[in-house]
């Protein structure tokens, strides 16, 4: 096993705070170590003996005190922590069972402040509101483990995100203490992938883990905002034509969604299923062109960017016509290119903006055209 390190440049932005969805989090990490320290880079095994967070006792303990209203007395954590008490082993500190039941207190009063001002880092706390601080760089955070697949591990704050998780919050703050090597690797390699298709540090849109926060990237958040503030709530499956590398799906996934990413290039592919699996993500993912997907039966179709490469060609654009007949959907999103773009002087169909929505909704077949917004000067439209 190679020693730990500090962490390389990758992930040089582990000392930040980062802002993550509690549903990101599905383990405790068996292995306990020092969190009042530099992050470090690690390989090895440490990352493979954990246990689920909704099987903790304090996620049980706060299940059945806040939401149960069970009486503290037959509590799973106080009869856990009881246990342990009296075979002299001390539990947050008490080394007597009376001691502990002081918790129950605090558990309610830490709920009520989580209820009324959700989870804040610890340097942001309000006035009067104390914090575990032994080292003066307000460690005591919610602190994350990143394995090899890129899972987050949790190994402090369990009682911040059980309650974050039983009040379904949709984001918490946390700080990697520890990085796996493969991980980083992996880090890296997407790091240059990105680097060569885009610029360096740079993306096509966000990357939806922790890893990638010191990241920009070429097309902002605002474009998930118009979809979900602009499709109907009684739609729920969606497909997603040229994911890279599946946000739009890890977006909607997290309010609700059943996604499709479709994604046909190799290596954005791979980073897309590895975000997807590191995120515990469940859309599926269609490895081919979007206009062989099988399903023909959508709510909703997101094509943002990606339909005119169709249009280069006599062939693919039959197939987007061949598409757009065969595909059943209720509510479509585009985003369209500008006709003067420079790839398009050869294409075998350069349509306007009206031209190329009138040939999607003749073939679609939906008849509603509501123009939405405009990014980088391309407009997005909702068709219906």
């Amino acid at each position: 096993m190679k020693p730990a390190r500090n962490v390389s440049a990758i992930g040089s932005m582990t000392n930040m705070i980062h802002v993550v969805h509690p549903n990101r989090i599905c383990d405790v990490l068996g292995e306990r170590f020092n969190i009042f320290g530099p992050p470090e880079t690690k390989d090895g095994d440490w990352d493979l003996v954990v246990s689920p967070i909704e099987k903790s006792a304090v996620y049980i303990g706060c299940r059945e005190l806040l939401i149960e209203n069970k009486p503290w007395e037959e509590n799973f954590l106080r009869t856990e922590a009881r246990k342990l008490i009296e075979q002299g082993i001390p539990q947050w500190g008490h080394r007597r069972v009376a001691e502990f039941d002081q918790r129950e207190s605090k558990i309610r009063e830490l709920y009520e402040s989580v209820v009324k001002y959700g989870i804040c880092g610890q340097r942001d706390l309000l006035d009067g509101m104390t914090c575990y601080n032994p080292d003066g760089n307000f460690s005591d955070e919610i602190n994350v483990a990143i394995g090899r697949h890129g899972h987050l591990f949790l190994f402090n704050g369990f009682h911040r995100t059980s309650i974050a998780k039983l009040l379904k919050l949709n984001q918490i703050p946390v700080r990697i203490a520890r990085i796996h090597t493969q991980w980083e690797d992996f880090c890296k390699k997407t790091s240059d992938l990105c680097a060569k298709n885009w610029g360096k540090r740079l993306s096509y849109h966000p990357i939806n883990h922790i890893s990638f926060d010191s990241f920009t990237h070429q097309w902002a958040s605002d474009r998930i905002d118009l979809i979900k503030q602009n499709t109907s709530p009684q739609h729920k499956t969606v497909l997603d034509i040229g994911s890279l590398f599946g946000y739009f799906c890890m977006q909607l996934e997290d309010v609700g969604f059943k996604c499709t990413a479709t994604e046909n290039y190799p290596p954005f592919l791979e980073v897309l299923l590895k975000i997807r699996e590191a995120g515990h993500f469940k859309f599926d993912v269609f490895s081919g062109s979007a206009l062989d997907v099988t399903n023909s039966e959508f709510d909703i179709i997101i094509a943002f960017n990606i339909l005119h490469h169709f249009l280069k060609t006599q062939q693919g654009h039959c197939a987007l016509e061949t598409f757009l007949r065969r595909i059943k959907t209720k509510e479509m999103f585009v985003q369209l290119h500008n006709k003067d773009d420079g790839q398009m002087n050869h294409a075998y169909r350069n349509y306007s903006n009206d031209e190329f929505l009138s040939f999607i909704s003749g073939n679609v077949g939906l008849t509603t055209i509501c123009e939405l917004g405009e990014e980088k000067g391309r407009k997005i439209f909702k068709l219906s």
